[in-house]
């Protein structure tokens, strides 16, 4: 998560504690202690981190897909795509990395991903490019236009 959302969340967290701290003494009792204010505010914001988590992973993933006959044109491959090789924008990412000559380590970390997800997307790569090395996947992405 990066620094920037981290502090918005902060903020947002911090200002709503002020807003019910003020409406409760504003009517002049004192209908909970402070540290129940935060507990209702962090769980209205755990119910929202988990929704919108919930949202970003069931939004369709872009997916690129490429024919060996017309990679020089990207049109032409999406009208065929049961011709076509279709790769996710991140595989695609991951076999860019391959093409740099990077390990599974350096990708992850280049990526933002554990070494498990590597390992599952360059399962996923050999797969679908039909090979079983990384220097095949290189070769074959070439081969077809992707890198």
């Amino acid at each position: 998560m990066k620094i920037r959302t981290l502090l918005l969340y902060g903020v947002f967290l911090g200002l709503a504690l002020v807003v019910l701290s003020l409406a409760d003494s504003a009517v002049g009792t004192e209908f909970l202690q402070g540290s129940a204010y935060g507990g209702i505010v962090g769980i209205i914001f755990l119910l929202l981190g988990l929704w919108l988590g919930n949202w970003g992973n069931t939004r369709k993933k872009a997916v690129q897909t490429i024919d060996a006959s017309s990679a020089g044109n990207p049109i032409a491959s999406v009208d065929r795509v049961g011709e076509g090789i279709e790769l996710s924008d991140r595989e695609t990412e991951v076999l860019k990395c391959l093409a740099e000559g990077m390990t599974n380590k350096e990708i992850a970390g280049q990526l933002f991903i554990s070494e498990n997800t590597v390992k599952t997307h360059l399962q996923n790569l050999y797969s679908k490019l039909e090979v079983s090395r990384r220097t095949q996947a290189v070769a074959k992405g070439r081969t077809v236009g992707i890198l």
